[in-house]
Order: structure tokens, then sequence, then C-alpha cells
């Protein structure tokens, strides 16, 4: 567990509360996992970390993780049951989404169902409680007793709190319904409401064009209403694609390789969708190999949206007089070492670095729009940026913009860096660089063979990659003769697929 430490400082009779306590860092930590291993993500220093870490479940499309505003794991769930920060199950974290299916699948995998199909959000005016937002699904019968779909069963919640008594969370108000419709499987968005407190949520009705809409305020969840429009969800598109906001929360996104990008204006006060409208996907962009595929993400400054059908990256710019056709491939995810199983890119998620993260379906890599306020190939898309340790199948994680303030001072989604990357790096250090400080070259070596070598720029920008590197070196040597001068992090990838992270200066 990494763990960060804020502090409080007293002066002059009052008290000052750092950013790290003001912010809210709740996406800080993304968890993965799958039969092979589990993976931490922990972005405490600006730049994602990749760790291993033992999981004591499989995670994929149910599974949502918490962090507290400071950014220190809390809690996560593969839909199944809730685990603490210690992976331990939580007091009461069993039992979720009960039923035919969590019988079938929960004693030895995850939840099946549909991406944002799980969605952790704060309690109104409380920094240590949550509100877990989960659709349960169940099999459809015919009357032979054939089981011939699967359809979703409503929308519940279960609440995370902290019991100060004994300094532990617990679960309790576990699968509380809220509304027993039919709606689509997964694809539930939120967005804070125009207060900064409170929240909506939105989702779709199954087999209709309508959107329902939810406020989450202190007294509860309850349903608000409804807006239409667009395409009528069918049985083929159910489940498919993803839902989101705009950072701003002023457009709510539906996209999917089937019917392309509907949008609608969003008012975060009275919680109405208007003035729809629809971008379809151009012609030679449309698959029909990836059912489910479909991601979208907006830039931190809204000026562009970005989609995936599966293998491309889409840009479109939304201040141009002609968005529909301001399209720009800017990215393509390419099987270049002929794997069994292909990296992809099937869904998107805006991290809190600012960057824009795209996911593969299953794999070894996950991808990255690093300057996604950038128009066209200058957004600068890069394949495999997160290497992972082990192979994960469809654990996508789903954050709204936990840092929209209100109406009247919106904020950035940008989060400040919480801590020095070498804070966070697990274990004892092995990882030995010399010299350092050093002007034209780095020698380094470790507990055993790298086999890839990444130096990031104060900004988190890469500024240098050495891969294919020969096996069995007890040495490597690294030529920074074209890197500025300054301070830098150095990250190795080990042949076990152990990651280790350091600083290094470079003298001019």
């Amino acid at each position: 567990m990494h763990k960060l430490i804020s502090l409080i400082v007293v002066l002059a009779g009052t008290t000052i509360f750092p950013y790290v306590l003001l912010a809210q860092n709740y996406d800080n930590v993304w968890l993965m996992s799958d039969v092979n291993g589990g993976v931490e993500i922990n972005f405490s220093s600006g730049i994602p970390v990749v760790f291993s870490k033992e999981l004591p479940i499989i995670m994929r499309g149910a599974s949502a993780v918490i962090s507290d505003v400071a950014g220190n794991l809390i809690s996560y769930t593969n839909g199944c049951q809730f685990y603490g920060n210690n992976d331990q199950l939580l007091p009461g974290g069993s039992g979720i989404n009960p039923g035919e299916i969590h019988n079938e699948y929960c004693s030895n995998s995850a939840y099946p169902t549909a991406r944002q199909a799980t969605v952790v959000l704060p309690e109104p005016e409380s920094e240590n409680d949550f509100i877990v937002l989960h659709k349960p699904i169940e099999y459809e019968y015919n009357q032979s007793g054939q089981a011939i779909d699967i359809r979703n069963d409503g929308l519940f919640y279960s609440k995370i709190i902290y019991d100060s008594v004994d300094n532990t969370r617990k679960i309790i108000e576990k699968n509380v319904a809220i509304d027993l419709s039919s709606f689509e499987n997964g694809a539930i968005a939120t967005v804070r409401h125009g207060n900064g407190e409170d929240w909506w949520i939105i989702s779709p009705m199954h087999n209709s064009n309508e959107y329902a809409v939810f406020l989450l305020d202190s007294s509860g969840v309850y349903n608000h209403g409804y807006f239409a429009d667009g395409f009528i969800d069918t049985d083929s598109t159910d489940g498919s694609g993803q839902s989101r906001f705009s950072p701003s929360g002023d457009k709510y996104f539906r996209f999917n390789v089937y019917e392309g990008l509907q949008y609608w204006d969003f008012d975060r006060i009275t919680g109405e969708g208007s003035n729809y409208r629809f971008l379809p996907l151009p012609i030679e962009f449309q698959v029909d190999w990836f059912t489910t595929a479909g991601g979208v993400a907006m830039s931190p400054s809204e000026r562009f949206l970005y989609v995936t059908n599966g293998e491309e990256i889409l840009q479109y710019d939304f201040e141009s007089a002609d968005i529909e056709n301001s399209v720009i491939k800017v990215g393509e995810v390419l099987n270049t070492d002929s794997l069994f199983i292909p990296p992809s890119s099937f869904s998107l998620q805006l991290g809190p670095d600012c960057k824009i993260y795209a996911f593969s379906n299953s794999g070894w890599e996950h991808h990255v729009i690093h300057n996604p306020d950038e128009q066209g190939l200058a957004c600068d898309f890069e394949q495999g940026y997160l290497q992972m340790p082990y192979p994960v199948f469809r654990d996508h994680p789903y954050y709204p913009n936990y840092r929209l303030g209100p109406i009247d001072n919106p904020g950035s989604p940008c989060a400040e860096p919480l801590v020095g990357l070498d804070e966070i790096v697990e274990g004892d250090e092995e990882l030995t660089i010399w010299p350092n400080p050093a002007s034209n070259q780095i020698s380094m070596s470790g507990h055993t063979s790298i086999s890839l070598v990444e130096i990031f720029d104060q900004l988190g920008r890469k500024v240098l990659m050495v891969d294919n590197l020969a096996p069995g070196l007890d040495k490597i040597d690294v030529s920074i003769s074209e890197l500025k001068g300054g301070m830098y992090s150095l990250r190795v990838r080990y042949v076990d697929h152990q990651w280790e992270t350091v600083k290094v200066v470079v003298n001019r």
C-alpha cells in the first residue's frame, strides 16, 4: 500500500489546509487485475507509475476504485464484493448485486456486466462517506425456460461509510433499489451539480431514446425526470460504447461504433438535457468486428473531442464552424508484435494528469494522448505508454470530473502532483544509477536484466525511451547528451515485468 501523508500547517492560530486536502483526488489510484495478477497505476507524482499488486479479486467490467481526497486508496469492487486498502473484505462488503448471475460468476471471477455499471461518488457534504451506484443484470428466459438474453435489473446503490469509533470503513444500506426500471447495461454517467456539492446521474433507458436523470443530494438519491431524443437503443447497442460528460459538465456525450456520436447540452442547475446533435462516424472508420468498442473523452479545454472505434483515434474540433468535417485521425493501435491477443483502443478516460488514456480490451499495454488540447498529430498519441506487468482484461476505469466546482468557480480537471515520484516507489530500491548527476551518459543495473528504460521531464512528458534491449545484460548505458539540464524521472521495466523509478539530474 502506498500512503500519502498530508501536512496541516498552523500559523498564528490559523489552520492552513494545503491543496492536497482541498483537492478531490478520488481518482488518484487505478486498479486492474485478471487471473495473472493485479496492477496499480498511481498518479501521486503527476506521472502514472505502474506497480504489480496482489489483489484478492478479478476486476473487469463492473469494477470501480475510489481514493480519499488526499489520494490514498480507500476501496475497490468488482461488482461482487468490496475490499479495503488493506486488501481485506470490508465489513458488509460481500453479496453485491445478488442473484443468479452473482451466484454463477462471483465465486471465481468478476461480475460480467458492461462498462460503467459501477460508479463511486463522494456523498454530498462529506469527504469520508461514499455512494456506490451499481446496475445488476439477470438472465431473460423464454417460455421454454431457456436463457435468451441478459437484461438490466434496475439501478441500485450501496454506501461506504467511515466509522470513526473503530477507524474502519464498512458497507451499509447494501443493494438499495433506486429505480427498478429496465435500463441499458452499464452506461452510468455522472457530473457535479451546479452547486458544487450534489451529483447528477444519467442512465439510458433500455429499448428507448429516453434518458433518466437522478439527483444525489444530502437527502439521498431520487429520480429527477427524463429527457429524450436521438436513437432508440436496441439489443445490438446495449452496453456498447461510452457515456460521458465534458469536463465542465455542460455537454453529455453518447458514442458507439454502431451509431456514431450523439450529444446534448446539459444544465447543471436544472438537470435538463437539450439541443440534441448527432455526428456520424466517417464510413472509413466504421467497424463491425468490435461490437462493444467505442470510447469518448473531451480535452481539458473542451476544444477537442476524441472518439475511438477499437483501432483508430479520431479528433473533432468543437471550435470549428463545421464540427463534422473537422474530424482528423490522430492515432492508430497497431499489432506490431503479431500478438495472439492484439492491442486495441477500446475506451477513453481523461486522467488526473489531464492526459487522455486509451485502454486495450485485453493485453499488456494501454495508450495515451499526451497533449489532448493540441490540434491534429500535435496531440501526440503514443501506443503502449502504460506497460502492464500482466495482461489484463476489460479493466477500464471510469471516473467523473471529481474536481469540478460550482458554476461560478468550476476549477480545473487537472490534479497537482501530491508527492515526489520517489515517495511512491514500492519496495527496496534495487536500481543503481551512475553517475548522478550526469552530463553525457548514465549507466544502470538492477535486481535482474532491464528490458525498457524511459525518462520523463518534470511535466510528465516522455523525452527518451530505450527498448529492445538484449536479454541478460548486467549493465545498461544510456546516452543523455540530447537532454536539457534539469531534473528527470527515470523508470525501468525488468524482464520479470517489475518496475522501478528514480530521479536523475542532467548537468549542462
